[in-house]
């Protein structure tokens, strides 16, 4: 990798960004995508439309020269309770550097990345950089996946049990991948139904039993149009679904377990997990950082395969995250898949067909820089 200089300190932070009242789905959009004059936040904007844990969007990119994008974890925002050693945030950056090295291809642009060029950090991520993204210019190719980044949504709707996956495309979901081997599927009722209830109970765990895991989701969710424009980020409840609402959708109904709207929330979930009968998951060697990073990589693309053929995809991290007492549901999961240590599954999901949704809400491409 060609040298850029010296870096900032690696105990330093981003500044935390200022967002102003506008369309917090404006991101969404091919205007959007293409109206930056540097080839390199056109990258960024495809990017940030990325999947992410609880849509947190930690990115912080730096530009340097005229070729040179280092990405960094913000530090603001992470889920401390839950994913205590920030291994879904280290997906998120998977899955952000894949969408971003996808974009600059097609304008143009050979990619060398360099990966965790300071060392992988343990136990969290800190403010070294996670990637450094050099840009060649080379002929212009376009990865069919990215025609359809604009579609991608994450679906939490029930799946339509009156449509099947076939063998077929869920093949053709894991050749998407860049690391088919890592990528494993499931139609078999059996194991669907064991996935399912392994699901469940620990979104129970997570959501009922631990206190701190509970109350970290309702405090990063934005309730409501006005707040979720002033932070395009984490959770949200549009002014839409607040008029739909079984009850009313407070910080407190959000994070009690014997509210009605809590309890509406649950059931809705608990019907959508029920209609997953096509699963994916992805498995890495060791637990690592680059295990975890090459994860969002081939989630994002099987997801975008999946969008191509007509499918819908949701995650399922309830029972692979990091916190005490959720410790074994992880091992039953990957009893359950046939996952022996050291390996680890960092994505799981179903497959189907979804009713139409929207997207989530984005920061502007100006939020995640840092000069």
């Amino acid at each position: 990798m060609m040298a850029i200089g010296p870096l900032s300190p690696s105990a330093g932070r981003a500044a935390s960004p200022v967002f102003p009242l506008g369309d917090p789905w404006a991101a969404w959009s091919p205007e959007a995508l293409r109206h930056h004059h540097d080839p390199r936040l056109r990258a960024i904007a495809h990017a940030s439309l990325a999947p992410n844990p609880q849509n947190l969007q930690p990115w912080v990119c730096e530009l340097h020269g005229d070729n040179y994008i280092i990405l960094r974890n913000g530090g603001e925002r992470r889920l401390a309770a839950s994913d205590m050693p920030d291994r879904q945030l280290t997906v998120g950056f998977g899955t952000f550097s894949e969408l971003l090295i996808m974009a600059a291809e097609a304008e143009g642009y050979a990619v060398e990345m360099g990966l965790f060029p300071e060392g992988e950090p343990w136990p969290v991520l800190d403010y070294r950089p996670i990637a450094i993204f050099t840009l060649h210019r080379q002929t212009p190719r376009r990865d069919p996946l990215l025609d359809h980044i604009l579609e991608r949504h994450t679906n939490r709707t029930p799946f339509d049990l009156a449509r099947s996956v076939s063998i077929q495309q869920l093949t053709a979901i894991r050749k998407a991948t860049r690391k088919p081997e890592r990528v494993h599927l499931n139609l078999e009722p059996g194991l669907a139904t064991k996935i399912q209830d392994i699901t469940m109970r620990a979104w129970d765990v997570w959501m009922i039993s631990s206190p701190s895991t509970r109350l970290e989701v309702a405090r990063v969710t934005h309730i409501g149009n006005t707040a979720i424009a002033a932070a395009p980020y984490g959770p949200y409840v549009s002014d839409t679904a607040l008029k739909k609402a079984a009850g009313s959708i407070t910080f407190e109904t959000l994070s009690d377990p014997n509210s009605v709207q809590f309890k509406a929330n649950r059931t809705a979930y608990r019907r959508a997990i029920q209609t997953g009968l096509a699963h994916l998951w992805i498995v890495a060697p060791q637990f690592d950082r680059k295990g975890m990073f090459d994860a969002g990589r081939d989630w994002v693309r099987a997801h975008l395969q999946a969008i191509a053929l007509g499918l819908d995809m949701e995650p399922h991290s309830q029972a692979l995250q990091d916190f005490p007492e959720i410790g074994p549901y992880v091992d039953e999961l990957h009893n359950a898949l046939g996952v022996s240590t050291p390996a680890r599954i960092h994505m799981l999901g179903r497959i189907g067909y979804g009713s139409a949704i929207g997207p989530a809400p984005r920061l502007p491409v100006e939020a995640h820089l840092q000069s």
